[in-house]
């Protein structure tokens, strides 16, 4: 029997446009002869709309789903609520496809976890973890896994107290998609980001800028129990900082197209231009941080190399990934649609990993 797939995108975050991207290469790539797709749009304003999908041509996901009907999520279900009254879905398994704030920093997973919805990917927990960047780096750093030190800023005051050299990195805490990222060479350069940052986030980071770098990706997949890390990439960029423009706006050859490829538009060299030895430890340090944060599904961990030292840091963790990061898998030997099917059995095993723990007992108090 089919299994009905909840396909969820969308939210209040300044990624939601990169989400609509993910969830258009994401549903053209689910197989329809295992799984109902339903999509389930949050939008910019709030609401929750669903509309069941087709194989079909769509050139506006967003102007597509408008034309679907309000609905909420319930123990196990989609209500949705139409002029003639509710009628409710049975969601067998979620794909959320959010990126940033409220869909992949916890919020929704919350909210799945709360009504029993089995879901893909991370959990409350290590969705949270790896949203909050000064959470994350105390995590490597109690597991002993290489970051680039740091000053947090919360208010124009503090950055008086930076020890850092200039050139430094200036960026959100909680953001993601290059959004906000400055290098900055001065305070009064330094003094403009953060104000920048701070109307986009609560929390800025400063971090020592490496000006002799080369950026190294490299995805996981599995669980806690079980994964495994693809082939690495180096994402190439035009500017020297790897720009949002890079990630969601080329065409694959160096041309801004908007083609809305996301992610997998960006150019890359595939496997990355590193020796043996680095490589083993980009994947041994990919798997570790999966781990040591508790994920699941499918991440990408982002690195840079010190190209002066030969040092290695971990820059990021992306819980849900631009583009789920086919293109890594499909280098390493599995399909889009393999990797949906493998991102699904993977929650099942969650879900009912969780179902067996006790979630009452017996009280004088009732």
């Amino acid at each position: 029997m089919k299994k009905n797939m909840l396909v969820m995108f969308g939210g209040p975050s300044v990624e939601h446009d990169v989400s609509l991207i993910t969830a258009n290469q994401a549903i053209k790539q689910i197989d329809e002869n295992k799984y109902r797709i339903i999509l389930f749009y949050w939008t910019r304003d709030g609401r929750f709309l669903v509309t069941h999908y087709h194989n079909k041509p769509i050139i506006s996901l967003a102007k597509f789903c408008e034309k679907g009907q309000e609905a909420s999520i319930k123990k196990g279900k989609v209500v949705v609520r139409s002029y003639i009254g509710a009628s409710q879905i049975k969601v067998d398994v979620c794909l959320p496809l959010f990126h940033g704030t409220y869909g992949e920093d916890g919020a929704i997973q919350g909210l799945l976890e709360a009504m029993d919805v089995p879901y893909i990917g991370c959990g409350v927990t290590s969705s949270a973890l790896g949203m909050d960047k000064v959470l994350f780096k105390a995590v490597l750093n109690e597991n002993k896994i290489p970051v680039l030190n740091y000053s947090k800023v919360t208010n124009i005051s503090q950055l008086t107290d930076i020890k850092l050299s200039y050139p430094m990195i200036a960026k959100p805490a909680h953001l993601g998609s290059s959004i906000g990222v400055k290098k900055v060479n001065n305070e009064t350069d330094l003094r403009d980001a953060v104000n920048v940052i701070l109307s986009l986030d609560s929390v800025a980071i400063i971090e020592p800028y490496l000006s002799n770098m080369m950026e190294v990706n490299c995805s996981v997949l599995g669980s806690t129990k079980e994964c495994k890390a693809s082939v690495t990439e180096q994402p190439i960029s035009t500017e020297e900082i790897l720009s949002f423009a890079d990630k969601y706006m080329r065409g694959g050859k160096g041309k801004k197209t908007g083609s809305k490829n996301g992610m997998a538009g960006l150019d890359r060299r595939i496997p990355a231009p590193i020796d043996k030895l680095q490589e083993d430890k980009i994947k041994k340090y990919a798997v570790e941080v999966f781990k040591s944060l508790g994920c699941s599904g499918v991440s990408r961990v982002d690195f840079m190399i010190d190209k002066k030292t030969n040092n290695i840091y971990v820059t990021e963790i992306n819980t849900i990934p631009g583009s789920l990061s086919f293109y890594l898998w499909e280098a390493s030997g599995i399909t889009y649609k393999e990797l949906i099917d493998k991102l699904v059995g993977i929650a099942d095993f969650e879900h009912a990993e969780k179902n067996k723990l006790i979630r009452a007992v017996a009280t004088p108090l009732s």
